[in-house]
């Protein structure tokens, strides 16, 4: 997390807060995509498979520009950065993929320290912070295990323990719960509960409308036509 950047005046006005992210009349598929998220804040996206869910993560993190409208994050406009601001710009952001990418013939331990050592930080500084993380999602007695060997929801638990290693300012999570149930999906829920009462914001996707409900955050919902509802935004985000 980064208390000290600034967003950008133009975004701010008085009683509003700038918004995190915030997508101008985006194209996703057939939709044209305006919200704004909060710094803190806690959403959920979803929509049926194919949906558009992914590419809206994607374009958060400018892996991509848009085919029409404006995606701002944190105060830039995306499609302005270039390459030295880009690998600054993705600092702040965690990911947790779908399918998880972690490296097979690493332990836990060096897969969920990926970002900080990837960013050049002294090992000794970084290390203690990451095992703390693994410990907090309960790997803490599996460090030196390989993903192989975890299961599933272990497998959930160290991408999101790689997700936060960065101490990002957003973390976004893609499908974090697919294929798990019960009790291994909602500890996962509660994880990232647990990482947005730190500070961070989070935007969680999901094709499960009851896991969506059991978040208890404000949902945006892509209809499968050209309809995007957006249920529960924060007012207080300027437009």
């Amino acid at each position: 997390m980064n208390p000290t950047a600034q967003p950008d005046a133009a975004l701010a006005a008085p009683g509003r807060v700038a918004p995190a992210v915030r997508f101008e009349g985006v194209s996703i598929g057939p939709r044209r995509l305006s919200f704004a998220l909060a710094p803190g804040s806690f959403h959920v996206l979803t929509g049926a498979a194919r949906s558009g869910k992914t590419s809206v993560l994607d374009l958060i993190c400018a892996a991509g520009r848009p085919a029409a409208g404006r995606v701002e994050v944190f105060g830039r406009d995306t499609a302005s950065l270039d390459r030295k601001e880009l690998a600054r710009f993705r600092r702040r952001i965690g990911r947790v993929y779908a399918d998880d990418r972690l490296l097979g013939h690493l332990p836990a331990l060096e897969n969920a320290a990926l970002v900080p050592r990837l960013a050049r930080r002294r090992r000794r500084d970084y290390l203690p912070e990451v095992m703390r993380i693994l410990t907090w999602v309960g790997l803490g007695r599996k460090m030196d295990a390989l993903p192989a060997a975890l299961s599933a929801a272990e497998r959930r638990r160290l991408a999101i323990a790689g997700a936060v290693a960065g101490q990002p300012d957003i973390v976004l999570a893609d499908e974090p719960t697919g294929g798990l149930e019960g009790d291994g999906a909602l500890r996962v829920l509660r994880l990232l509960a647990e990482i947005n009462g730190a500070g961070t914001a989070v935007l969680m996707t999901t094709g499960d409308e009851a896991l969506a409900a059991a978040s208890g955050a404000p949902v945006i919902r892509l209809g499968p036509d050209r309809t995007a509802v957006l249920d529960g935004l924060d007012p207080a985000v300027a437009p």
